[in-house]
């Protein structure tokens, strides 16, 4: 039998202590609360960061809310757009928040985190669409927000790293929209 990490195996128990039911027992509106009360019970230190703000930028079906987060670095910062995991159909800017300071804090990157259109009440392609807006926007706005346009980048966690992986391509087809990195987690 396979050893699990003893994190895993914390948060394992932690689960079924909570008595927590398996989100594909739930309706996308049981998970999604369900994914925020979890989120908000987490314990974690986050690491610093200079400062965070909210924002809505506009997007192919309307205004996109987003949160940016400026490191303690002097700029001008590489730039990173952040798009949060839970399968396309849960998670939000506030359960992915922690991941996001840390990536901003460890990387020393401005983040752009996004609140894409998810599923099943917006189909294929609107978390691509809201994905690649997001990611011109930061392009075209990096320098007002005191960062290197030509250092940008993405990272898209768990299941959504999928999106992550198709916006290179549709930058570049689209006028030359260069990225310099790209985390799939």
């Amino acid at each position: 039998m396979p050893t699990l990490h003893p994190q895993i195996v914390s948060a394992l128990e932690a689960m079924q202590k909570l008595a927590l039911r398996p989100i594909e027992a739930m309706s996308p509106a049981e998970a999604r609360a369900q994914m925020e009360a979890t989120s908000q019970s987490r314990k974690a230190e986050p690491l610093p960061v200079a400062r965070i703000e909210e924002r809505t930028i506009p997007g192919p079906a309307g205004p996109i809310r987003v949160r940016l987060y400026w490191p303690n670095a002097g700029g001008p910062f590489p730039a990173i757009a952040y798009y949060h995991g839970g399968g396309h159909v849960i998670g939000s800017l506030d359960t992915h928040d922690l991941i996001a300071r840390n990536l901003c804090a460890g990387a020393a990157a401005l983040v752009l985190s996004v609140d894409y259109r998810m599923g099943p009440e917006h189909r294929f392609p609107a978390a691509v669409e809201d994905s690649f807006a997001a990611l011109e926007w930061l392009h075209g706005n990096a320098a007002s927000l005191g960062a290197d346009p030509s250092r940008l980048g993405d990272h898209r966690d768990r299941p959504g790293a999928d999106l992550a992986a198709v916006l290179a391509p549709i930058g570049l087809a689209a006028g030359g929209l260069e990225l310099r990195l790209q985390s799939l987690v």
